[in-house]
């Protein structure tokens, strides 16, 4: 009888191996940025990745012509009988009718309530991505 694929030991360098393709793969999520400052009534939203620190501007708007916001949840599921959550990300709709998508996503909706009051209310606000936040939810 022929032994399977999956019956087969891995010897440990291809296990180092593996894990060093996912790991390298992994520095290049893209993270994302924001300032924003009530005086001057602009927001930024930048991009960058862990290697090329340097930010990207990718959308810019005034404070002013926020329109509404909305805070909205996304369920994850770990596959088969694996941990299920519910992480919450914010949605801003301008009066131009344009969409602004926060990427920073929490798994509290409290904490999503929090980072859009103080996007908004205070002088000067930045939230910075980083890779392990993004990596597991945590703003």
């Amino acid at each position: 009888m022929k032994e399977k694929w999956y019956n087969k030991k891995l010897s440990i360098k291809y296990i180092y191996t593996i894990v060093a393709i996912i790991f390298i793969g992994t520095l290049f999520i893209p993270l994302q940025s924001i300032q924003c400052s009530k005086t001057d009534n602009v927001c930024f939203i930048y991009s960058r990745n862990v290697i090329l620190r340097h930010p990207k501007l990718v959308n810019q708007f005034n404070i002013s012509d926020i329109d509404r916001y909305e805070i909205k949840d996304k369920h994850n599921s770990g596959g088969r009988g694996g941990i299920r959550y519910t992480s919450y990300f914010i949605n801003i709709y301008l009066k131009t009718g344009e969409i602004i998508h926060i990427e920073n996503e929490t798994r509290s909706y409290e904490r999503a309530q929090e980072i859009y009051d103080s996007m908004i209310n205070n002088d000067n606000f930045s939230l910075k991505g980083n890779y392990w936040r993004s990596l597991f939810d945590n703003y």
